[in-house]
């Protein structure tokens, strides 16, 4: 899989190769093996189209790492993310680093330098998001706002206050619901396809649009990560999917 890499070794990879409808069998096109040691539960990666770095922080301890590695899957940052966290995304508007943190669910930021290589986390605010799951991962979606998911239900909070906007039951999902990845949900941007959910049973991404209805699904081939909790994401129009054994995020095409 190495010439992919190379390949789509770029700043963003290119909209014009991808499809519009989601593929039958996704394709590997870039893989990162984390290079601490430390952590189990990579939460998230984040993409830097500014600087053509990818993010990626551990759930559970302030001192499990956070690293940005470039689209060749070399690491540029290693570090400690400096609080215990649920979620982590790219501020386009501030070049920063932001998610959610553990229990209180208070906004944490990580600045950036100017070749986005993370330097300092300022200290959480005080908003606090009225959900039931402080283990859902939250992922910025830009315009439909701030998304998480519970197992069964989207909530799509307002990102200037973390208030509710609105929930969205799935429906129509393949299989029963009770095996998806129950914290961590992805958003695609792909019209008619917005929402993605995993099921590791059945290696399957299931897709749905904006009111929940299910509208497609995506196969992983080969030995597909066991991402059950956590270790689900999507950043640069890749799906990502994190294997604990090989402490590596594998990225997919989708679309």
């Amino acid at each position: 899989m190495r010439w992919f890499a190379f390949i789509f070794g770029s700043l963003l990879v290119p909209m014009a190769l991808f499809s519009q409808s989601p593929l039958k069998n996704a394709v590997q096109l870039l893989t990162y093996r984390v290079a601490a040691g430390s952590g189990t539960n990579a939460c998230a990666v984040a993409y830097n189209p500014a600087d053509g770095l990818y993010y990626t922080a551990f759930a559970g301890n302030p001192s499990y790492p956070l690293e940005a590695f470039d689209a060749n899957g070399k690491t540029r940052y290693s570090g400690e993310i400096g609080t215990d966290i649920r979620s982590l995304w790219y501020n386009e508007k501030h070049h920063t680093l932001e998610g959610l943190g553990y229990p209180m669910r208070n906004r944490f930021t990580v600045t950036l330098n100017a070749s986005g290589e993370p330097t300092g986390l300022k200290p959480p605010t005080r908003d606090v998001p009225s959900i039931p799951n402080t283990q859902s991962v939250a992922f910025n979606a830009g315009k439909p706002g701030l998304l998480f998911f519970d197992g069964r239900t989207v909530y799509r909070l307002k990102p200037s206050n973390l208030k509710l906007r609105e929930r969205i039951l799935l429906k129509g999902i393949p299989g029963d619901r009770a095996n998806l990845n129950f914290t961590s949900m992805a958003y695609t941007g792909v019209k008619g396809y917005e929402l993605a959910f995993y099921e590791p049973s059945e290696a399957n991404v299931y897709y749905t649009d904006l009111k929940g209805n299910h509208t497609g699904t995506t196969r992983i081939p080969g030995r597909a990560p066991d991402a059950g909790m956590f270790r689900f994401s999507y950043a640069n129009r890749l799906l990502w999917l994190y294997d604990v054994d090989e402490r590596t995020w594998h990225g997919y095409r989708v679309f």
